[in-house]
């Protein structure tokens, strides 16, 4: 990845959890989707698409979130407790 792909994923990123935290849900999915477009192994990025979906009570979209993340960093204990918490809130 080049430097200013870098930077333009750092403020992708950093735009959409300012979003997150302000309850603009549509907004911070459509800019993690954008970071994930920019580089699919960020798991910042990963993780708050997942935490975003989940707050949106998109279930199922979270899961499957969480288990990309999951496969970028399958030692990290966040991602292992919230896929296990996602797939309980998953449609049955």
């Amino acid at each position: 990845m080049d430097i200013q792909a870098s930077v333009d994923l750092t403020d992708a990123v950093s735009r959409a959890v300012a979003l997150f935290d302000t309850g603009d849900l549509d907004a911070a999915e459509v800019l993690f989707r954008d970071a994930l477009t920019l580089d699919s192994e960020d798991l910042s990025a990963a993780t708050g698409l997942a935490k975003t979906l989940d707050r949106m009570r998109r279930f199922d979209d979270a899961f499957d979130v969480w288990e990309t993340a999951l496969r970028i960093a399958p030692d990290d204990v966040i991602c292992q407790y919230a896929l296990g918490d996602a797939w309980q809130r998953r449609a049955p």
